[in-house]
């Protein structure tokens, strides 16, 4: 339909047959231009920007894409321009003025909440062929828009971003919620098509775990089952981690540090046993303290139920030994691959017995939160860098080889704050640490997810 929007010499934009009684029927011609009251355009203008037309998902392309458009209610057509003037739109949009002056005219223009979608899609009109008109873009721009089938919010703008017209991306209504899903992180990966600044590919990649969180609500909801099914666990993505400490200690579960004063008693008193300096002792207890009010406030079922292991057989990861290969620049480099054997065939645990309850752990400098019930002393924290997901890997298998355990909560990780992108040669030499015994804080080091794991992640 995009072809033909392009190609046709006006599209229709119907917003009713007839204005609704007691609005202003405001005709835009020269015989009553002039005879306007400022409330009665006001009025029309708030009926006309509350329309729901401007936030159904396929009007998009059609207003977006068209070589001409005329606005129509009932026998009232409207040019394009004249419907901008009489919206106060068109000079949001004059760039000859100054920057301040159009800010605003912003604000007064922007009087009513439904105002911004109309300029939202007069915007993309006008922006419709720069970089931002990219589908990553585009979906964030318009996740407003309705629409009857999820699958929608992504094929309704394929005819608009302009790095979908080499047809990588097509709309298939015979793939279910998952395989859409799947095919646009995919599309994603290929090289050029996430807006980026960072230099290499695993970088790239774990940025690509920010917007999947996006991607999986735009299209599932809030029904993570209907992502982490179908065919995803044959596609993998690389991802760049951090090293963020091991679990010294497990505490009593979440129940009973919000019900239990005995629980809480015996969970500060092990903090001495870990700490023994004074000012790290000092610095836990106030730690623990903002972590309790938080868990006692704000956790709520579906936060805490994220805090879980993965019961699934691919939930492995590995720390590589050639780094320099990870960063190549090959064009194909960010392009999926098939799943090739981990090296691990244990399942992470069987899937008949009843979960384990989270419970607290302590960690390392100064980390601690809430562990799957499974967590062991010694397993490892790691953050995926730029965002705040942290899991539980444990070093099992041959060498170099990690389980991912599951999903954890933790307080704030300050020595995450300036982690940047990094090349090859920034990376410290990682086997000779792991032949003494472990990894130095900051480390990062890489992690290779299947489709499947990385919902049950975000």
């Amino acid at each position: 339909m995009d072809f033909v929007y392009t190609r046709a010499s006006y599209v229709l934009v119907w917003l009713a047959s007839e204005v609704p009684t007691g609005t202003p029927n405001v005709r835009f011609d020269n015989k009553h231009e002039q005879s306007w009251s400022g409330d009665d355009v006001k009025k029309f203008c708030i009926w006309v920007s509350s329309n729901p037309y401007w936030k159904r998902l396929w009007v998009i392309q059609e207003f977006v894409l068209a070589a001409g458009l005329k606005i129509c209610i009932g026998n009232n057509i409207w040019t394009f321009e004249k419907f901008l003037s009489l919206m106060g739109i068109r000079v949001i949009f004059d760039f000859t003025l100054q920057e301040k002056r159009v800010e605003s005219l912003r604000r007064v223009y922007q009087f009513n909440g439904q105002y911004e979608y109309i300029v939202q899609l007069v915007r993309e009109r006008f922006e419709r062929h720069k970089r931002s008109s990219r589908l990553e873009s585009v979906l964030k721009k318009f996740q407003y828009a309705q629409c009857q089938d999820r699958r929608d919010k992504i094929f309704g703008f394929l005819g608009i971003a302009n790095d979908c017209h080499d047809g990588s991306l097509q709309a298939d209504y015979t793939k279910p919620m998952s395989e859409v899903f799947a095919d646009v992180l995919c599309h994603f990966c290929r090289s050029g098509n996430l807006q980026s600044s960072v230099l290499n590919a695993v970088d790239i990649q774990t940025r690509l775990i920010q917007h999947s969180r996006f991607i999986g609500k735009l299209v599932g909801g809030d029904n993570w089952a209907t992502l982490a099914s179908g065919g995803n666990s044959k596609y993998e993505i690389q991802v760049r981690g951090a090293h963020c400490g091991e679990i010294l200690h497990i505490g009593p579960t979440y129940e009973d540090m919000v019900s239990s004063a005995a629980a809480n008693k015996n969970w500060t008193a092990s903090f001495d046993t870990h700490y023994q300096n004074p000012g790290s002792s000092e610095r836990i207890r106030i730690a623990n303290q903002k972590y309790v009010s938080v868990m006692i406030k704000d956790m709520d079922q579906e936060r805490l139920a994220r805090v879980q292991a993965f019961r699934l057989q691919p939930c492995y990861a590995r720390i590589f030994r050639e780094w320099p290969s990870l960063f190549t620049s090959n064009k194909d480099n960010w392009t999926y691959r098939e799943r090739r054997s981990s090296g691990c065939t244990t399942p992470c645990s069987n899937i008949s017995k009843p979960l384990p309850k989270p419970k607290m752990f302590l960690g390392s400098d100064l980390v601690l939160g809430l562990a799957p019930g499974e967590a062991q002393v010694g397993d490892v924290i790691c953050r995926f860098v730029n965002t705040d997901i942290t899991a539980l890997l444990r070093k099992e298998g041959y060498f170099g080889s990690y389980r991912l355990i599951g999903r954890i909560e933790v307080n704030h990780i300050p020595l995450l704050e300036n982690l940047g992108p990094v090349g090859y040669m920034d990376i410290p030499n990682v086997n000779a640490w792991l032949n003494y015994g472990g990894l130095p804080n900051g480390t990062h080091f890489i992690l290779k997810l299947d489709l499947e794991t990385l919902v049950l992640l975000i």
